[in-house]
């Protein structure tokens, strides 16, 4: 019994985190990840016998990542003090837990030209400024001399906010404070401008270009990401 127990734990550790893979009896490679959970007893019993006759896992205690799987990517990364869920109308559901939630945005935008201004379609039920931080080519920190803050309309109500700033040149980094206490910001959109209302880059929730997690087709196609 204790073995079936372990057995149990072991896969549902390697089902919930993506890791286990197993090959069916005609060489198929299948996959137990949460998508493709169709498991019943006589599967389950196939892989314990591989288990217990030592042809899957020999010595180790918990099953080996799989080297297929590549973890998500996630365009705005939050804060301890945010938490990050799906909203509706495709928007992106932030929930501040403290008074300086922040979103850091994942990619490097050095390569871009220089901005001057920050769309951002959002709908907020908090309170307090917003506020805006960037981070230049080689700076390790965001820091309050290069920020700037907005005023936000908590009235539960989408709006646009047109948020100028002064970099001097191309910036690596981008950080959102959408509100400046707790409750939720629904975040519709971000766009990045330069001087001349030229889009260098557009953030959507879900990115028409990809399943949400960040990446577009192109870019998980050349990473041997499945895009779909």
């Amino acid at each position: 019994m204790k073995s079936w127990l372990s057995f149990l734990v072991l896969l549902a550790f390697g089902v919930t985190n993506g890791l286990f893979s197993a090959t069916s009896g005609g060489g198929d490679p299948q996959f137990l990840s949460p998508d493709n959970l169709n498991l019943n007893l006589s599967v389950i019993t196939s892989i314990y016998l591989r288990l217990r006759n030592g042809s899957v896992l020999t010595a180790a205690l918990l099953p080996l990542p799989n080297p297929a799987y590549i973890p998500p990517v996630y365009p705005w990364v939050p804060n301890a003090q945010m938490r990050l869920f799906t909203g509706g109308d495709n928007r992106l559901l932030a929930t501040g837990n403290g008074f300086e939630p922040t979103l850091t945005c994942s990619a490097d935008l050095s390569s871009l030209a220089t901005p001057a201004k920050l769309i951002v379609q959002m709908q907020s039920r908090s309170f307090g400024d917003g506020r805006l931080f960037w981070r230049l080519p080689g700076q390790t920190h965001f820091t309050a001399a290069q920020s700037v803050s907005f005023a936000v309309t908590h009235d539960d109500t989408l709006h646009t906010y047109a948020i100028p700033f002064s970099p001097g040149g191309p910036i690596a980094q981008l950080r959102l404070q959408p509100a400046s206490d707790v409750a939720d910001s629904e975040i519709a959109s971000i766009q990045l401008l330069n001087a001349t209302d030229r889009v260098l880059h557009t953030w959507l929730w879900p990115d028409p270009g990809n399943d949400g997690d960040g990446h577009t087709r192109s870019h998980e196609q050349t990473e041997n990401r499945d895009p779909e």
